[in-house]
C-alpha cells in the first residue's frame, strides 16, 4: 500500500496495528508512518495527533524527522505550544515567549503552487516552516506579504553572490495579504529610473517587480541549482510591465527584508515563467514553447504539437524522457504517449543532468535569446523567440554535430519553424 501511495489505506492499516501494539519495538516508526500518511492526505489534525505519539517515542535533539513533521502539522493547526516543543525536540532553538512564532530564521525560496501554476519566490522565514513572501508574484491570485507554509524538504537550490539558499515546495497559504497586485506599463528613458521607482515601493514596505526581473526556467532547471549575482538580470529602459503591491495606507504586516538577494538597484530580482522543450536525441532538433504554467493540460497539448513537428520532420519518436513534475505523472500525459505507442521514462529525482541535452539547450537559449540583449518589453522578447529557434535548428553549429546545425541530420526539415 505504501509503495503504491495508497495513503488512506496505509494509515488505516497502521492505526489498526497500533491499536493493539502501541509500544512494541518498532512502534515509533509505525506512528511516524501513520502520521506521515495523513500529512500526504493533508489531514493535519490527524497528522498532529499521531505525530505526538511518534515524537514521544523518538530521541530529542537529534533532528529526528518525527519532530519535524509534528512541527509542520502543529503549525498548520496553530497549536503553538506543540509546535514550539516539536521544533526544540528536533534541535532548533525557539524565540522566548509563548504563542505564535515570529522569529528571524533567514531567507529561503518557496515554489508557490496555484492550481498547477508554479513560481519560485523569496521568503523571510518566521519559523522553520512558515515564511512571508518578499516578491510580488506574477501568478494570478498570489500576493506580496502573504505567509505560506512549506514542507521543509529541499527541491532545488539558489545561490546569490555565493550564498546558498534551499527551494522548498509550498504546502498551503497560511495567511493572506491585504495588498492587491496591480500591473502597469512603465516607459523609462533610463534603467536607473526603473530602479528608483522600485526602490521607492520597497522603502515603504510595498513591492514592485519589473518584467526584466523575471527569469524563465524549465521545470527541471527550477528543481536544480541556479546561480545568481547582481548582474544576472539588469533593469532596462524603454517600455515594460511592472507588477505592484500597494494600497492607500501603509502595510504594517509586510516587512522589508534587508538580507534578501537584491540587484544593484537594491530590489529583489527573481520570478518565473515556463519553457516547455523537446529535443531529439540524435539530431538535437528542438521544439519549444513559452507558457505560464506546467499544468497537465498545458504539457500534454505541448507534447502533441511537438510530436507532430518531429513526425513532419521525418523523426519517429519511440521514447520520451522527462523530469518528475506532476504534469508528467498525470493520466493525461500517460494516455497521450500510450496512444502513440511511445515509452515514457523519467530522470532520477533532483538529477536534471540525466536529461543533459535539454539542459544544454536551455542554457544556450538563456544566453543567446532570453538575456542576450535588453528587450523593451516581455512581448518583444517572446516575439524574438521563433526566429532564434529557427536559427538554432537551421544555422547554428553544434559541437556534438561536428560544427553542423541540427537540420543537417534531418533531411525532411522545412525552412520554417512553426
Amino acid at each position: 500500500m505504501w509503495d503504491a501511495r495508497e495513503w488512506l489505506c496505509s494509515a488505516e492499516l497502521y492505526e489498526r496495528v497500533l491499536a493493539h501494539y502501541p509500544n512494541e519495538g518498532p512502534s515509533a516508526a509505525w506512528w511516524y508512518d501513520a502520521a506521515l500518511a495523513h500529512k500526504f492526505l493533508r489531514n493535519w489534525a490527524k497528522a498532529c495527533e499521531l505525530g505526538r505519539e511518534a515524537a514521544a517515542r523518538s530521541p530529542r535533539g537529534e533532528q529526528d524527522p518525527a519532530f519535524w513533521n509534528l512541527g509542520v502539522a502543529a503549525t498548520i493547526q496553530r497549536d503553538w505550544a506543540t509546535a514550539r516543543d516539536a521544533w526544540e525536540g528536533f534541535g532548533i532553538p525557539m524565540p522566548e515567549g509563548e504563542g505564535e512564532i515570529n522569529g528571524a530564521f533567514g531567507p529561503a525560496c518557496v515554489r508557490l503552487d496555484t492550481g498547477g501554476e508554479r513560481e519560485v519566490v523569496w521568503i523571510q522565514r518566521l519559523c522553520p516552516t512558515r515564511g512571508r513572501v518578499m516578491n510580488v508574484p506574477a501568478t494570478k491570485g498570489r500576493r506580496f506579504g502573504e505567509i505560506v507554509v512549506h514542507d521543509g524538504e529541499p527541491n532545488g537550490e539558489r545561490t546569490y553572490n555565493g550564498r546558498r539558499v534551499a527551494v522548498f515546495d509550498e504546502l498551503l497559504l497560511f495567511e493572506a495579504s491585504s495588498l492587491p497586485t496591480l500591473h502597469t506599463t512603465v516607459r523609462a528613458a533610463d534603467a536607473t529610473d526603473v530602479d528608483a521607482l522600485v526602490d521607492s515601493f520597497f522603502a515603504r514596505d510595498f513591492g514592485a517587480e519589473p518584467a526584466s526581473g523575471f527569469h524563465m526556467l524549465c521545470g527541471c532547471c527550477s528543481e536544480g541549482r541556479v546561480d545568481y549575482d547582481e548582474t544576472s538580470v539588469r533593469t532596462h529602459s524603454g517600455s515594460q510591465t511592472v507588477w505592484l503591491a500597494a494600497q492607500g495606507g501603509r502595510n504594517s504586516s509586510a516587512h522589508r527584508d534587508p538580507a534578501r538577494p537584491r540587484t544593484a538597484g537594491g530590489r529583489p530580482n527573481l520570478g518565473y515563467s515556463y519553457l516547455h522543450t523537446a529535443v531529439d536525441d540524435h539530431s538535437r532538433l528542438a521544439y519549444s514553447e513559452i507558457h505560464a504554467d506546467e499544468k497537465k493540460e498545458t504539457a500534454t497539448g505541448f507534447w502533441q504539437r511537438a510530436h507532430a513537428f518531429f513526425t513532419h520532420a521525418g523523426i519517429t519518436v519511440e521514447r520520451v524522457l522527462t523530469d518528475n513534475g506532476s504534469c508528467y505523472r498525470s493520466h493525461d500525459w500517460r494516455d497521450a504517449l500510450a496512444a502513440a505507442g511511445i515509452v515514457h521514462k523519467r530522470t532520477r529525482p533532483y538529477r536534471p543532468q540525466t536529461n543533459g541535452k535539454v539542459e544544454r539547450f536551455n542554457r544556450t537559449l538563456l544566453d543567446e535569446w532570453a538575456y542576450a540583449r535588453p528587450y523593451r518589453s516581455e512581448t518583444e522578447r517572446r516575439e524574438a523567440f521563433p526566429q532564434w529557434l529557427h536559427t538554432y535548428n537551421h544555422h547554428r553549429g553544434h559541437t556534438a554535430l561536428k560544427g553542423q546545425p541540427p537540420a543537417s541530420r534531418v533531411p525532411n526539415l522545412t525552412g520554417q519553424y512553426s
